[in-house]
C-alpha cells in the first residue's frame, strides 16, 4: 500500500508532511519550492501533481539532504503510517465518504495523524478552519503545536 511504502521511505527523513482535506497539492508544492530555492537545495518531495518549479515539471524530487517533504493523503488511512517531524493541517472537512462514513471518522483520522508527529517536532494547524483548529487542542506530549 502506498502508506506503507512512504513511510518506509521517508522513515529516516525529516518529514514535513501536508495534511488536509483541501490545499495539500498547492501548500506541499510551496513549502518544497521554498525550501528548495532558499534553504536546501537538495531536499526530497513527493507531491500529488507535478511542480512546474521541479525539474522537468516533474511531481517529486531526489535528494541527499535529510529534509523530505510530503503531500500525506487521508483516503484510505495512508497518512496514518507516517511519523512526521512537521505536520502540516490545511483543513478537516468531511470527504472520501467510501472510507469515511461520517465526519466523525475523518476528524478522528486527522487526530490519530496529529499524534504521529515525532516527540521534538511540530504541528502547525490552520488557524482559520475550525477542523484543524480542534487538533491544536490535542495533548500532543513533546509536540509543539
Amino acid at each position: 500500500k502506498r502508506g506503507e511504502w512512504l513511510a518506509h521511505v521517508t522513515a529516516d527523513k525529516d518529514l514535513l508532511a501536508v495534511a488536509g482535506t483541501h490545499g495539500k497539492t498547492t501548500t506541499s508544492s510551496m513549502l518544497a519550492v521554498v525550501l528548495r530555492n532558499g534553504f536546501q537545495d537538495d531536499l526530497s518531495a513527493v507531491i500529488g501533481s507535478e511542480v512546474v518549479d521541479f525539474p522537468e515539471g516533474a511531481a517529486h524530487l531526489c535528494g541527499e539532504a535529510p529534509t523530505f517533504v510530503l503531500e500525506a493523503d487521508e483516503y484510505d488511512g495512508a497518512f496514518l503510517e507516517l511519523e512526521p517531524l512537521v505536520a502540516i493541517v490545511t483543513n478537516v472537512e468531511w470527504e472520501h465518504v467510501d472510507v469515511y462514513p461520517s465526519a466523525a471518522l475523518v476528524h478522528a483520522a486527522f487526530e490519530e495523524f496529529a499524534g504521529k508527529v515525532r516527540r521534538g517536532g511540530l504541528l502547525l494547524v490552520c488557524g482559520d478552519d475550525p477542523g484543524a483548529r480542534a487538533l491544536a487542542q490535542l495533548p500532543l506530549e513533546g509536540v509543539r503545536v
